[in-house]
Parts: structure tokens; C-alpha cells; sequence
């Protein structure tokens, strides 16, 4: 048979010469036989990583059943290979081809290891690591664990006795489940000291479920038919204690029955020793007992009895069917009720038969039919009789309507059956009217939220005659005359003012006549307001009384709903004319000067306001002759040409801008002024101020010069960055600047540029450390070669939501040179 170690060639013939050649060859083979079984090797590699060498055996590739042992310079740790003789390192696993685990190879002890083709990897074979060994000490000492509900593992080195009894842990809380029965001793099941918990056992019910503590005494078995006693919640959440089986439910203190609830459902309450049986406290507009019967044929009654016999108290709901019911008191009945809820009180047998005391502002007794509602009550040192709905309130006698008072609170008085409707006897002013204000039938009549009027002999001075004796009207508001279908006539202001309405058509409404050849106005009123007045009058004409043809004189005269006109009533001529918005319009005369303003020195002679900004022309208060004209408030004055700003003169300081669409003459400087802050946040790209912005109308050269308040009001580095672009074409241009930043003066900066390369930006580290305001100096020159627009462009510079401001106050000047 072969085997990889040596096989007979057949070259040897037994009694016969050999050929010396074919000795060789076979010597060769066992040579190499031998060379194969030498299987020992030696180890230098690392742990988890072995390299073997051989004196032979394992050559080429690895083969079923290759064997090697050598002596490991190191211990395992975890998985680990082997190379034998270079050819190449694979896994070196467990007998059974599973990995090997720390400690499976000891250093300087030698191991066995045969390849293994089915696993693909060296084996460790000797020692074997199918057998366990411990290494460690049997202790006598109690365990130290206790039994609890969660496994856990351990470090320790030593075992316990088979014979070892381990502990309960008693903080742990389990949850029980199925059933469990409790065999006790003579005194209790189990104890349950509660400490700071809420509760010191708590039952719980699945959904849907009962959760019930259940108590059977007496032998009885639970369920089985005797008188079982549970303390919990039924299946729908309903808190129950109860008695199961034909037992009686009683409840003690102190070791004596206080509360019986018999099987038939009877309650019993014992006698106390002292005090009160049963007390019932209600909530507020609730039902404290609530009494029911099961028949309409029986008789409720409910008593509440004292000692004394005469102090018995009934409250009895008598009959079979009708339910009526008493309130009696010593066997007397005081009150009865129907079925119909009719209450009737009885005749006392002295004294008052019903006393009610209210609340301060509340009505003692309150009526409604669930539509209208009306109240009694003493409110005050008055007693208020009315309806507490939107609803009229009448008084009868003899069954007849006598007195409405409307729920606007219009009072009717019927005609009565014969006599005078109403007698009113009193002095000074015996009748006191109040009106509300806007009432039905005097909307925006009355200007107070009260009005009161009088009207009688007045003898006291009530009605703001003095001392004197006569009839009058008096208002504390507006006075009315009335005539007609209601309108009113004539009305006299609470301030004193007269104001007539207006008449029918062709009618006059008020003349006023002067004795004659005294030279007294006459007026005549055709038309209060000039409203719809009749063609060919004036709504106001005065003149001379001995001018009867109205040849000198002025009329006033309303043109349409456009304003009001002043005439000269000889020409007709119109002298001015008040439109409906307040504007005054003056015509251009037939000669002269349309408008003469005489004034005092230093005073305005004309103003115009729209109040808060003030034009005024006025002469000089100090004798030079000169004639002040501008704006006379805190603003800007502003000359303008086809309504638009052509030269601003600006409050602060006066600066004076020329703001025209561009500049057209050379020499002229044109500035913009910023009137208010301008405030840039979380933005680094420069972009044009609204306010710093020039338009050049032209080619040229252009000279400009500004300067700019940099303010920031919170701490930040966000800094500043600006340059100053031009719009249009344009050949070169230079700019520099030049200030104070971060409080110190700031380095001079320069730049140019040529046509088609973007502007200079220039940029400041400002630190700010609190409100602090900076300035910065900057000139320059443009060669435009067309028209555009030269503006101031600034950003921060570097991005932060801090504002950073250009302060009012900044300018911007462009002069064309050339």
C-alpha cells in the first residue's frame, strides 16, 4: 500500500545482485521517508500569530492530515493562525474546528496541531480543549448574592457548596401571576408595613377586568356560595365594597356596629353616644339627600324629629297619584305644594307672613315664564319693582292696564275712565325729565350720557332765572323747539350757539329787523348752512337798514356740496371761496393785489400748517428790513419746480442741497443729506444708500467729497465696508479716505480704477464696545464718458446681526470741473 512517506520502487529482487544505481535510488527514498516524519519544529512568532519551522515533514502545501508540534513562545488571546515552514499562515482553530478561546495555548508548553482539509485550517489537537479545568477555591462562607428577579453574572474565582442556602432579597417587587394561596399561622396572612409610599398594597385589573381584594371567614370558600366580603373595582371602573350571599353588610368603630346594610338592602344607623346621627354635606346648587319611592301609591314622608314632641318637623308629599306635599311644623301646616308647583303660604297666627332678606344689589325675588323675567328687590334706600329681560313692565288696578313703562324705557299713562291722567303737585320745578343719550326719536340730539330737562314756575332759581318769579324751560344740554311731524325748529347748544332748520323752499327761516334810521344790520337767513337754498337768495345776507335794495353790503351763499362763497352783494362779485375740505381759494381781482397781509414786526404774516410742519413769511424783528420766508418747525424747507425738490435746506445745522435729476452747470455743487438713520444688518455686500445717491446728467469730470457717521449702538466686530460706484461708462476715477475709527484716527486709504473694473471697496475693522459713533473723510474724482448715477455703497464687514448704522447727518457732494 502507499503512504506519503515511502513506497517500495520493486528495484530489489530477494537472492539476486542489485545494480548499484538502483541501491542508490531506493537509499534516496527512505532518506526522504525519514526527512518526512520529523514533524517537530521551532516557534518564532507572536501570540495569536505562530510561525513554525521544521526540519522536514510539511513542504509545498498543506495536506489532510499534516502534523506539527512545537513548543508557543507565547499564550493566545483570542483567535489566532499558524505558518509552517513560509508556506503560508492560516487559522488555527479548536479540535472540533471552532475558534479557539484565550488561554487555549500556554506559553512554553508544547501543543500538537494536524491540517485539517475539511475545516481548512490547522487544528489544535493536544492538549485537547474539550476538557474543562477550574481553577479556584471552594469558599464555606455564605453567598453574597441574594435571589432577586434579574440574572446576572460574575468575576469571582470562587464557588459556593452544593449545600449553600442563599437569601431572599426583600427590596425587590416581583408581579404575581396565576394564583397563589397563603397558609398562615394563628395571627395574620402577611404583613404590609407601608412607609412614604402612597398606598401600601395596590390591585390592579386587566382590561375589562375586575380588580377585587376578596375575604371569605368561617371556613367559607370563596365562590362557594357563603358570605364572601370584596373591597375593590368592578370590570367597569365602579368602586364597590360588598357582601356576596344572604349576609348583612355592617360597618364599626371602636368594636360596635355603627352601620347595618341588611341583605334586603335595609340601612340602619345606630344611636351614637353623642352628637349627630348623620350630617350631609352637599356641593354647592347640588341635592344633599335625594329621597324616591317605587309606587305612585305610597306616601314618602320624610321626618326630622327632636327630643320634644312638639318639636316634630314634617315634610310630607301626600296623595296617590298628584304628589302634593306640606311643610308642617308642630302639626300645623305653613306651606302647601301642588303637583302643579303652586306654592301658598298660610295665614301666620301673628306677625309677618313671609319675610325675605336679600343680598345688597341682588332682587329678593325673581319671576320669568322662560321668555320674560322680572325681579323685586331693595337696591340701595330703593325698592326696584321691573323686568330683568327686554320686556315692558305695566301696572294694574281693577285688572286694567294703567301704567306701561316700554323695555326703551318710554313711559305710557292710559287714558283714564274720567278725571285728570296726571297730577303732578310740586315746587319750583315740579316736573324732572331725563333723557338718555341718543334715545329712540333724539339720535344726536343730546350731547351728555345723561340729560335732564325742567320746566314750570320757577321761584328758587332752579331753572337759571336768579331770584326772579316766572315760567320757564331749562336744559342741561341741548334746548329743542319742536314743531310739526317732530323735526325740530330751533336749536340752542348747551354752548350757547342757535342753530335753525331749514325752511320749506322760498321760505325764509329767520328775519332779523333793526330799528330804523338807527343804522342796525339787518339779517335775514334764508337758508341755516346754505343747504339747498332758493335760487336767487343767499343762505345770509346783511346790509344797512336804510339799504333796502341791498345795494352795499356781502352775502354768504353755499354752492352746492363743493364750499361756501363770500359775495359782494352790489356786484355779485365773488371775494373768496371755502371749499369742503377747509381750503380757501381767493379770485383774481378786476385790479390791484389779490392778497394784502399787514402784520407787526417779527410776527408771521402768512402760515400755512398742516399741524406739524409750519411754513410763515414774517418781516424782520430787528428793523433791517428784510423779509423771512421758510419752514418755521423743525423741518425741511423745500423750493420746488413741476412739483418736484429742487433746493432743500435742512433743519440741522442749515445745510443747504441742491437736489435737481443731475447736475447741468459746472462750478454747481449738488449734495444729499441724510435726514434719518439708515440701519444694515447680516449683510457684507455693499449696496447704495438710499439717501447718498447723485445723478450726472452728462460726460465730465466729476469732483466729489463726503462725509460719513458710522454709529453702532451694541457691542460687536462687525466693522465697515463702502466704496462709491458709478452706473454709467466711464474712463478712470480715484477716491481716498480718511477719519476716525474705533475712536482713534484711522489710516488714510486710497485706490483707482479704470473703466470696466469694479469699484474699490474699502473696509474697516470697527470693534464695538458699546454706543460709540465714528466718522470717515472721503474725496475723489469720476471721468464719466456717459450719464449714470454716483452713489455711496456700504455693507458691515463682517456679517453679524448687530446693526450697523450711516448716521443722519452724512453727506454726499459731486461738483462737475470740467
Amino acid at each position: 500500500m502507499s503512504n506519503p512517506f515511502y513506497n517500495y520502487s520493486g528495484n530489489f529482487i530477494p537472492g539476486t545482485l542489485a545494480r548499484a544505481e538502483a541501491e542508490a535510488f531506493e537509499f534516496q527514498a527512505v532518506q526522504a521517508g525519514f526527512a518526512m516524519l520529523a514533524v517537530e519544529g521551532t516557534d518564532a512568532g507572536a501570540a495569536n500569530a505562530y510561525v513554525v519551522t521544521t526540519q522536514g515533514a510539511v513542504t509545498g502545501s498543506y495536506q489532510d492530515g499534516n502534523t506539527v508540534q512545537f513548543k508557543p513562545l507565547a499564550a493566545n488571546t483570542g483567535t489566532a493562525t499558524l505558518n509552517v515552514n513560509a508556506i503560508g499562515a492560516v487559522a488555527l482553530k479548536r479540535y472540533n474546528g471552532t475558534n479557539l478561546q484565550p488561554g487555549d495555548i500556554a506559553a512554553n508548553a508544547w501543543i500538537v496541531c494536524q491540517y485539517n482539509s475539511t475545516f481548512g485550517c490547522w487544528t489544535l489537537i493536544a492538549p485537547n480543549t474539550a476538557i474543562g479545568t477550574f481553577s479556584g477555591t471552594i469558599s464555606a462562607a455564605p453567598p453574597t448574592n441574594k435571589v432577586g428577579l434579574v440574572a446576572a453574572g460574575g468575576v469571582s474565582t470562587s464557588v459556593v457548596p452544593i449545600d449553600a442556602t442563599y437569601a431572599l432579597d426583600q427590596s425587590i417587587a416581583p408581579t404575581w401571576t396565576g394564583q397563589h394561596t397563603w397558609n398562615v399561622g394563628a395571627i395574620r396572612a402577611f404583613t404590609i408595613q407601608q412607609g412614604t409610599a402612597t398606598y401600601g398594597a395596590a390591585v390592579t385589573g386587566t382590561a375589562g377586568n375586575a380588580a377585587l381584594i376578596a375575604f371569605a371567614g368561617n371556613g367559607n370558600v370563596l365562590g362557594g356560595g357563603g358570605a364572601d366580603f370584596y373591597v375593590g373595582q368592578d370590570a367597569s371602573g365602579v368602586a364597590q365594597i360588598f357582601q356576596r350571599g344572604n349576609a348583612n353588610l355592617v360597618i364599626s368603630t371602636n368594636a360596635t356596629t355603627r352601620v347595618t346594610v341588611a341583605a334586603a338592602g335595609n340601612v340602619t344607623i345606630a344611636a351614637p353616644s353623642s352628637g349627630t346621627t348623620l350630617q350631609l354635606q352637599s356641593v354647592t346648587t347640588a341635592q344633599s339627600l335625594i329621597a324616591g319611592i317605587t309606587s305612585a301609591s305610597n306616601n314618602p314622608r320624610l321626618f326630622v324629629t327632636h327630643t320634644e314632641a312638639s318639636g316634630l318637623t314634617v315634610l310630607d308629599f301626600t296623595g296617590t297619584a298628584n304628589f302634593n306635599g306640606a311643610l308642617s311644623i308642630g302639626g300645623t301646616q305653613v306651606i302647601a305644594l301642588s303637583n302643579s308647583r303652586n306654592v301658598t303660604i298660610n295665614a301666620p297666627s301673628s306677625g309677618v307672613a313671609l319675610t325675605i332678606n336679600e343680598v345688597a344689589a341682588t332682587a329678593a325675588i325673581a319671576m320669568t315664564d322662560g321668555t320674560t323675567s322680572g325681579q323685586i328687590g331693595a337696591y340701595g334706600a330703593a325698592l326696584q319693582i321691573g323686568t330683568s329681560s327686554n320686556h315692558a313692565v305695566s301696572f294694574y288696578s281693577n285688572n286694567i292696564n294703567r301704567v306701561q313703562i316700554a323695555n326703551g324705557g318710554a313711559v305710557t299713562i292710559s287714558a283714564p275712565a274720567s278725571g285728570t291722567a296726571l297730577t303732578i303737585n310740586g315746587t319750583n320745578a315740579p316736573l324732572t325729565v331725563n333723557f338718555a343719550s341718543n334715545a329712540a326719536g333724539f339720535t344726536n340730539w343730546l350731547t351728555a350720557s345723561t340729560q335732564r330737562g325742567y320746566i314750570g314756575v320757577d321761584g328758587g332759581g332752579i331753572l337759571g332765572g336768579g331770584t326772579g318769579t316766572g315760567f320757564g324751560i331749562r336744559s342741561e344740554g341741548d334746548l329743542l323747539l319742536l314743531a310739526g311731524a317732530g323735526s325740530y325748529v330751533m336749536r340752542y347748544g348747551a354752548s350757547g350757539n342757535l342753530t335753525l332748520s331749514q325752511p320749506a323752499a322760498g321760505q325764509v327761516a329767520l328775519t332779523v329787523a333793526a330799528c330804523s334810521g338807527e343804522g342796525q344790520p339787518v339779517a335775514v337767513f334764508n337758508q341755516v348752512k346754505g343747504i339747498n337754498n332758493v335760487a336767487g337768495t343767499y343762505a345770509i345776507q346783511m346790509s344797512a337798514s336804510t339799504d333796502t335794495a341791498a345795494t352795499y353790503g356781502f352775502a354768504l351763499d353755499a354752492s352746492g356740496s363743493s364750499g361756501l362763497a363770500l359775495y359782494r352783494t352790489d356786484s355779485l362779485r365773488q371775494l373768496c371761496f371755502f371749499g369742503i375740505s377747509g381750503n380757501l381759494t381767493i379770485p383774481t381781482p378786476s385790479s390791484g393785489t389779490t392778497l394784502v397781509a399787514n402784520v407787526i414786526a417779527g410776527n408771521n404774516g402768512v402760515t400755512a400748517t398742516d399741524g406739524t410742519r409750519t411754513f410763515a413769511v414774517q418781516t424782520s424783528s430787528t428793523g433791517s428790513g428784510s423779509i423771512w420766508a421758510g419752514a418755521y418747525t423743525n423741518h425741511q424747507f423745500i423750493l420746488m419746480t413741476n412739483n418736484s425738490a429742487n433746493l432743500v435746506i435742512n433743519p440741522a445745522g442749515g445745510a443747504v442741497a441742491i437736489t435737481g435729476a443731475d447736475i447741468s452747470a459746472r462750478g454747481i455743487a449738488l449734495c444729499r443729506y441724510k435726514a434719518a438713520t439708515t440701519s444694515r444688518a447680516s449683510n457684507i455686500t455693499p449696496s447704495n444708500d438710499p439717501d447718498l445717491t447723485i445723478a450726472l446728467a452728462a460726460a465730465g469730470t466729476y469732483q466729489f467729497e463726503g462725509l460719513l457717521f458710522i454709529g453702532n449702538t451694541t457691542t460687536g466686530t462687525q466693522g465697515f465696508a463702502f466704496n462709491v460706484n458709478y452706473s454709467g461708462t466711464f474712463s478712470s476715477g480715484q477716491m481716498e479716505a480718511d477719519g476716525v475709527i474705533n475712536g482713534a484716527a484711522a489710516s488714510p486709504l486710497e485706490g483707482s480704477v479704470a473703466s470696466g473694473v469694479a469699484p474699490k471697496t474699502f473696509t474697516y475693522a470697527q470693534t464695538v464696545t458699546g454706543n460709540v459713533q465714528d466718522y470717515l473723510n472721503i474725496r475723489g474724482y469720476v471721468v464719466a464718458t456717459g450719464a449714470g448715477t454716483l452713489a455711496v455703497s456700504w455693507s458691515q464687514n463682517t456679517t453679524s446681526a448687530n446693526n450697523t448704522n450711516m448716521v443722519l447727518g452724512s453727506y454726499f457732494k459731486v461738483t462737475q470741473v470740467s
